[in-house]
């Protein structure tokens, strides 16, 4: 049985932090569930739409430019990984944020408070 590598980019918590603060053009999507969200915060600037509801919310007019990365956040980087690859394949350029809110935490950055 074969397995298909994804292309889906991977970076880890400092280099999203980098890019934060060196202004780069980028959407931050955090797919966690709302208690989650309330739990933890969230990646400052983030839109915040549950993985489950991504879909729907993307029938209904979400507008995920094209034109700019979507770096795709959740508790640890397993669901942001899945809906990366989802994105990747509507051709929106997609990066999963390997580690997702732990690693932001564990690197003790900021966080907005829902």
């Amino acid at each position: 049985m074969f397995f298909k590598r994804s292309t889906v980019q991977q970076i880890d918590a400092p280099t999203l932090k980098e890019w934060m603060d060196n202004g780069k053009d980028m959407i931050l999507l955090d797919v966690r569930t709302a208690e989650e969200w309330k739990e933890t915060g969230v990646v400052p600037g983030s839109l915040m739409v549950t993985n489950f509801k991504l879909i729907q919310e993307m029938q209904q007019g979400l507008d995920l430019n094209k034109d700019k990365p979507v770096v795709v956040i959740c508790r640890s980087g397993s669901r942001s990984q899945q809906v990366a690859e989802y994105l990747e394949k509507q051709g929106i350029e997609a990066v999963n944020l390997n580690g997702g809110i732990i690693g932001w935490y564990r690197n003790q950055f900021q966080v907005e408070r829902i």
